[in-house]
């Protein structure tokens, strides 16, 4: 079977990129001809502009100022294309919003959808086309995740449900999720629960992926992509509690934002910023603070100590991801999702017993694969 990936991968995102490469890899295990649909959302070119535009003195002076900061993002960007063009087997047609989705008929014999927020309304990059409207093709939803969707938003309308309806087979990534869909369905379809491709895969699959060891010494990772700017000063403080250095990736927008992180102790890896250094860096961590869920996912893959620290909202108050909360109870590491403020008082040091946590994962994971197997046939 020829069979066509449609999903985020075009973001300057380490878990985006790789649930890519997990899904073509799971694919190409199976038999199949795999490949990435290179489709880019309109909206990525803007937001990872280096310069924004305007003309005349105040433009020019934020071009300056920025100048530092556009230089290492244009790095990132160029280490992120290398690993696409590398890994990800992308289709030999290149889509954007206003072309002709009707190639993709003619090309595969199956399109997933998925993984990733690719049904979450409130992302940034969310589109239609991930819906596949009106392309007649045999069509998977592949671990989806809608996140805080709830199916209310307006533009969850009836179209949309007859989009969802005409999949062939549909499985969310987070077990609230999938009863959302059912939900907004009407009960009409049954939505399974899948695992995040990336944790259909063992730690050895992806070793071929990782680049060298990039800090040399003992570490403790720190991967925030929400947590607001206290999360720096107090995992700088736990470094010093467990007499580890703290490192970070890349993930700043201004130089005053970097140099915050830096002055709080925390050293920001800039130059080594492709996802197989990002693989790298928790393979050889000591130890692994995330808020994210592909954190989670590696750290959990990578069988690390880890723990995972909850988001704060506008009014201060500790918010659940529905997706970290999801897989940490599948594994029975509930434990590990913990308000920011209670770094100090967690009992950091206990051991994860992974070989009853990762043989937990494997057989959920090998039983997702053997029914899609049988669905693809």
């Amino acid at each position: 079977m020829k069979i066509g990936i449609l999903t985020y991968h075009k973001s300057i995102n380490y878990g985006s990129v790789l649930q890519a490469w997990a899904t073509k890899d799971l694919l190409e295990r199976m038999g199949h001809s795999a490949e990435v649909i290179d489709y880019e959302p309109g909206a990525l070119k803007d937001f990872y502009k280096l310069y924004s535009s305007g003309h005349g003195v105040k433009a020019l002076a934020r071009k300056v100022v920025r100048m530092p900061i556009a230089k290492i993002k244009k790095n990132q960007q160029r280490n992120f294309e290398v690993f696409r063009n590398r890994f990800l087997n992308l289709s030999s047609f290149t889509l954007g919003k206003n072309d002709d989705f009707k190639i993709i008929e003619d090309s595969y014999d199956w399109v997933i959808c998925g993984s990733d927020q690719i049904w979450n309304v409130h992302a940034m990059d969310s589109d239609d086309i991930y819906f596949l409207p009106d392309v007649n093709v045999k069509k998977i939803a592949l671990s989806v995740s809608v996140n805080n969707t709830d199916f209310t938003e307006p533009r969850c309308n009836e179209e949309m449900k007859r989009w969802i309806s005409d999949f062939d087979f549909l499985t969310c990534r987070e077990e609230s999720g999938a009863k959302k869909i059912a939900g907004f369905l009407e009960g009409k379809r049954e939505v399974r629960t899948f695992l995040d491709p990336t944790l259909m895969h063992n730690k050895e699959d992806f070793y071929p992926l990782c680049s060298g060891r990039v800090i040399k010494k003992p570490y403790i990772f720190l991967y925030k992509v929400w947590s607001g700017k206290d999360s720096y000063k107090l995992v700088s403080e736990l470094g010093k509690k467990l007499n580890l250095p703290v490192y970070t990736m890349f993930m700043h927008n201004s130089m005053k934002e970097l140099c915050m992180v830096e002055s709080g102790g925390v050293k920001v890896i800039k130059k080594d910023t492709s996802p197989s250094d990002y693989l790298s860096l928790i393979r050889y961590a000591d130890y692994v603070v995330t808020d994210s869920f592909h954190g989670t996912a590696f750290s959990l893959i990578f069988e690390k100590k880890f723990i995972c620290v909850r988001e704060k909202d506008t009014k201060g108050r500790d918010k659940n991801d529905e997706r970290i909360l999801n897989i940490l109870h599948v594994v029975g590491l509930d434990d590990r999702y913990i308000a920011l403020d209670s770094i100090f008082t967690y009992p950091i040091s206990e051991k994860i017993d992974y070989s009853t946590v990762t043989d937990r994962r494997m057989r959920i994971a090998n039983d997702n694969i053997s029914t899609l197997k049988k669905v693809i046939g």
